[in-house]
C-alpha cells in the first residue's frame, strides 16, 4: 500500500465536511497530516491520522486508533489554558488515495515551538515557561494522565506556553496500547530512567517523570545546549543521551551557563530516582516563583 504523507488534498477535505473551510496544509509525517481550518467557525488545527492496513507500512489499525481516541479522552477531560485545547472532537472519518483517516480538531497555535526558537531563552522567560508547563502537567496529572513526551518541539508560544501533543500520554486506568518490542514512548534524550525500564512501559511510573523530562527543557532553556551533551559527547545523538540519562546521576558542573538561582531546581529535577525528584507539578511550580526575580 502507498501511503500518502501529506494527507488528503485540503479542497477534498473542504468538500467533505460542511462546517469545515478555509484548508490549508500545514505538515505531515507517516501516520498524521495537520492542516489550518476553520472548523465550526472557529480557527482550528485539523489533524488526520491515517489508518495503516498494512502492518508493514505501520501499526495495526486497532493501535491507530486507539493511540486517537486516547488523545480526545485526555483532551476532553483535562483543561488548562497552557494545554492545547480541542475544538471538536465528534468522531470523522474521510477516505482518500486508498487511505482512511480519522480526525479531530485543536485550536490552531500561531506560534513557533520551543525548538524552533533562539537558544539559550532569557532566563525569566524560561521560568515563565517552566511555570506554563507545570500549569498544564497539573490539569493532565490530577486526572491520573502521564503525557511522556515533554519536548521543545512539543511546547509552542502564543501570548503563553501551551503543551501540545499528549497522543501517548498514559494513565493507569487505560489498557496499554505500547505495542511489543518497540522502543519506549517517548523520545530519546528526554525520557526519564525509568520511562526506559522494560517494566515502566506497563505503567510503574508517574508524573514525576514528566517532571524529568520538563527539567531537560528547562536546562536547554537556560544553558542552550542538552544538559547532557557533556557526559554523551559533543557529537551526542538521542541514543547517546538517553544512555547517559539512564546511567550517570546528572552533575550540574556539566552546565556551567546555567544561571545559578536554577541549580537547585535542575538538581532536584534531574534526579535518577523519582523519589528524589519534586512530587508534583504544583511543588515545582512554587520553586519556580520563588526565583522568578532572581534570575
Amino acid at each position: 500500500m502507498r501511503i500518502n504523507s501529506e494527507g488528503p488534498p485540503p479542497n477534498v477535505i473542504a468538500s467533505e465536511w460542511d462546517d469545515v473551510t478555509d484548508v490549508e496544509y500545514v505538515t505531515g509525517g507517516a501516520q498524521k497530516s495537520v492542516y489550518r481550518a476553520v472548523v465550526n467557525g472557529e480557527d482550528a488545527a485539523l489533524k488526520l491520522v491515517s489508518v495503516f492496513h498494512d502492518e508493514e507500512e505501520g501499526p495495526d489499525p486497532e493501535t491507530v486508533l486507539a493511540y486517537w481516541q486516547r488523545e480526545i479522552r485526555v483532551l476532553s477531560t483535562c483543561q488548562a489554558d497552557t494545554l492545547v485545547r480541542l475544538v471538536d472532537w465528534a468522531p470523522r472519518t474521510i477516505a482518500h488515495d486508498n487511505q482512511l483517516y480519522v480526525a479531530y480538531a485543536e485550536e490552531f497555535i500561531d506560534g513557533p515551538s520551543m525548538a524552533e526558537m533562539d537558544l539559550p531563552m532569557a532566563p525569566s522567560e524560561v521560568v515563565k515557561l517552566g511555570l506554563d508547563i507545570c500549569t498544564a502537567l497539573s490539569s493532565l496529572h490530577e486526572k491520573g494522565w502521564q503525557h511522556r513526551d515533554v519536548k521543545p518541539g512539543n511546547i509552542v508560544y502564543d501570548q503563553r506556553y501551551v503543551l501540545v501533543d499528549p497522543g501517548i500520554a498514559f494513565s493507569d486506568e487505560e489498557p496499554n496500547i505500547t505495542e511489543t518490542g518497540c522502543m519506549p514512548p517517548g523520545t530519546s534524550g528526554f525520557r526519564s530512567p525509568e520511562q526506559c525500564d522494560y517494566w515502566s512501559r506497563y505503567g510503574a511510573f508517574d508524573g514525576r517523570a514528566d517532571l524529568f523530562s520538563l527539567g531537560i527543557v528547562l536546562a536547554i532553556g537556560f544553558a542552550g545546549y542538552h544538559p547532557y551533551e557533556a557526559i554523551a559527547g559533543s557529537d551526542a545523538t538521542g541514543r547517546s543521551l538517553q544512555s547517559a540519562i539512564i546511567c550517570v546521576e546528572w552533575d550540574p558542573s556539566c552546565c556551567p551557563a546555567l544561571p545559578a538561582s536554577t541549580i537547585p531546581i535542575l538538581s532536584r529535577l534531574l534526579r535518577r530516582h523519582a523519589h528524589q525528584r519534586y512530587r508534583t507539578a504544583d511543588q515545582l511550580s512554587t520553586a519556580l516563583e520563588e526565583i522568578l526575580g532572581k534570575v
